[in-house]
């Protein structure tokens, strides 16, 4: 099996995030051989960070919302002004058995329905039967008039068992 590289870059007091993600030919999917991601923020507008230290496990493999996940981002002040919203989420990740799991971010603008935050994936958030502290960071414009919600959902690979403790989600919104 052959991971990809992440490189992370940011400055959060300014609110600007470059986001570069390498991942080579990969045997058992059908992933995208490179996806780069970049969003730039100027003055920042908002921190909002939700914690959990219970863990939580999850055999499902079709993608769930990760309890305790959900964190408000504010609007972006009107149907045509965007704003760039980062999300982070970062834990202790774990499989209680053999295998993966990939985790996604998910954005509701006004109140509609949850759409994928880029990078879409899949992105592998842990594998093996190790305890590791792992993050992963989402970034976009959105232009929301009332409100953004978002949240973390997993899945997990067939016969796998993830965990998750000691979790953060970070949301920061800039103009």
């Amino acid at each position: 099996m052959n991971y990809g590289k992440i490189v992370f870059v940011g400055t959060a007091v300014a609110g600007l995030l470059s986001v570069i993600s390498v991942t080579g030919a990969v045997a058992d999917d059908a992933r995208a051989a490179r996806t780069v991601v970049t969003c730039t923020g100027s003055a920042q507008e908002l921190v909002n960070v939700r914690t959990s230290n219970a863990p939580v496990t999850s055999t499902s493999t079709t993608f769930v919302a990760i309890p305790e996940t959900t964190v408000a981002g504010g609007s972006s002040g009107g149907s045509t002004d965007f704003d760039t919203y980062i999300v982070t989420f970062a834990g202790e990740a774990n499989n209680l058995s053999a295998g993966s799991w990939t985790a996604r971010a998910l954005v509701s603008v006004n109140g509609g329905v949850f759409t994928l935050i880029n990078p879409t994936g899949p992105n592998t958030f842990h594998s093996g039967k190790k305890a590791n502290n792992n993050a992963m960071t989402w970034c976009t414009r959105i232009a929301a008039a009332t409100s953004t919600t978002f949240h973390i959902e997993w899945a997990v690979s067939t016969g796998s068992t993830a965990q998750i403790d000691d979790y953060t989600t970070v949301v920061q919104r800039s103009n």
